[in-house]
């Protein structure tokens, strides 16, 4: 098993969240979502959270 160090949150997700107070996340436009699942696979160093392997 692989420790991850959480970093922080992209700063697009923080303005948008600034923004949108009780927004939920279907409610995030498809570009930020982009961006979140592209920080947390570098921080995951591109390996799935549960089985380890390579994504």
């Amino acid at each position: 098993m692989r420790k991850i160090n959480k970093g922080s949150e992209p700063p697009d997700l923080t303005a948008w969240k600034k923004k949108n107070s009780h927004g939920r996340y279907y409610q995030l436009p498809e570009e930020i979502r982009r961006i979140i699942r592209e920080y947390a696979l570098k921080e995951q160093f591109y390996l799935c959270a549960y089985y380890g392997k390579a994504v």
